[in-house]
């Protein structure tokens, strides 16, 4: 005996991620033996044309999900430079195990600020604990360091004082 009949298994859903849509199972001419046993055969073997495929409606596969980004925050600093920072995460904030479901690289959560410039505070009692302290070169990068400004407290201030100065008659915000 041979007749059409929709094939077991359904094809792929035919949509976008996160979307409904439609998946379908075509027909295809089979015998049915004395035995029990079914097999497909050439079309020719059907009477009739093959009827239209079977049709259902689907969910469509799963997004890739996005990073999700939190508000910055205020700068670290009140004067001079510091930094901004937010929160990103992909999928459950509370968790980093869905970070590897987002297809990008996650964005950046961090960033620099610069707020007013600090005032220049003079301290009356500032001064050069060590006589080779204005022989100094670079003192830009070495009065930075804790330990040296307080050794060379005045040459430090005088740099930086002198440094606005500059900065100042070119018309460029001070430090």
């Amino acid at each position: 005996t041979y007749k059409w009949q929709a094939s077991e298994t359904w094809g792929e859903c035919q949509s976008q991620c996160g979307l409904s849509g439609t998946r379908t199972r075509p027909y295809s001419c089979r015998e049915f033996g004395q035995d029990g046993r079914v097999s497909d055969v050439p079309a020719k073997h059907c009477g009739g044309e093959r009827p239209e495929p079977e049709s259902e409606p689907c969910d469509g596969p799963p997004c890739a999900l996005q990073w999700s980004l939190g508000f910055w925050s205020q700068c670290s600093v009140t004067c001079g430079t510091g930094k901004r920072y937010r929160t990103v995460y992909c999928g459950d904030p509370d968790s980093d195990k869905d970070d590897y479901l987002c297809q990008d690289e996650p964005p950046v959560t961090s960033r620099q600020c610069r707020v007013k410039a600090c005032p220049n505070l003079k301290d009356e009692n500032c001064r050069d604990m060590y006589s080779f302290c204005p022989g100094y070169r670079a003192l830009r990068y070495r009065c930075k360091r804790s330990r040296f400004r307080r050794k060379c407290c005045q040459t430090c201030q005088d740099a930086q004082s002198s440094v606005q100065d500059y900065l100042s008659s070119k018309g460029q915000k001070t430090l």
